[in-house]
């Protein structure tokens, strides 16, 4: 007869934070960023080889339609969208350059 076996186990609910997403602010344009494990591993991997053809797909994966809209009204230089999308995942992988914490209270 085999021993059972207490699991320990704990609950880290509280500590996630899967409900809220960051953002960029570009002038008076916010455009939110998509944070979800998956997505940022699909662009990190698609900025393994960046070529230009590729960046209105990360831009996709990263803002959403919503979000690569405003994008595309800000008109931005090449360079500037650039700095646009690599902001993004610096934003959800690490802290950032310019980067404000918002804090919430409940």
């Amino acid at each position: 007869m085999k021993a059972l076996v207490k699991m320990k186990t704990m609950n880290i609910t509280e500590k996630l934070n899967y409900a809220k997403k960051p953002s960029l602010i570009i002038g008076e344009t916010v455009i939110e960023v998509n944070n979800k494990a998956s997505t940022i591993l699909k662009a990190m991997d698609l900025f393994e080889d960046l070529s230009p053809s590729d960046m209105p797909q990360v831009a996709s994966l990263l803002f959403g339609e919503e979000g690569s809209k405003k994008l595309d009204a800000l008109d931005l230089s090449f360079d500037d969208y650039l700095t646009v999308i690599t902001s993004a995942v610096e934003l959800v992988t690490g802290k950032a350059e310019g980067e404000e914490e918002t804090r919430t209270t409940t």
